[in-house]
């Protein structure tokens, strides 16, 4: 199992992909942890249930897939990774806006498995 990286941007210009999807959303306050975070949160997994029951993948390997991304990114950057930013262009996002639940901006990352 791997997971890949596709794409960051506002869910209704998301064209979708083939394979299963995991989106984490992001503003420009968003560090490497915090996708990490998200990747492995119930919140963002819990619609692929089903998918690992029809296949019998299990979490664990999934989980795993999350860290051996993330060695890669460990290995950029001399700081940790809590102290990165994922994409600092973006807005950063003020929760006591109006325009707070309107916000709408994602990191997409898709589930490959070998068949």
């Amino acid at each position: 199992m791997k997971i890949s990286y596709i794409d960051t941007c506002n869910s209704q210009y998301f064209s979708g992909s083939s394979k299963p999807v995991v989106q984490v959303m992001v503003d420009g306050n968003t560090t490497f942890s915090d996708i990490k975070d998200g990747l492995q949160s119930d919140e963002n997994t819990s619609h692929l249930d089903y998918l690992f029951e029809e296949n019998n993948w299990s979490w664990e390997d999934y989980n795993e897939a999350v860290e051996e991304w993330f060695l890669g990114f460990t290995a950029l950057f001399p700081k940790k990774l809590t102290d990165v930013k994922w994409d600092d262009s973006l807005e950063i996002l003020d929760e006591n806006t109006e325009d707070a639940e309107h916000y709408d901006c994602y990191s997409y990352f898709v589930i490959e498995t070998e068949k």
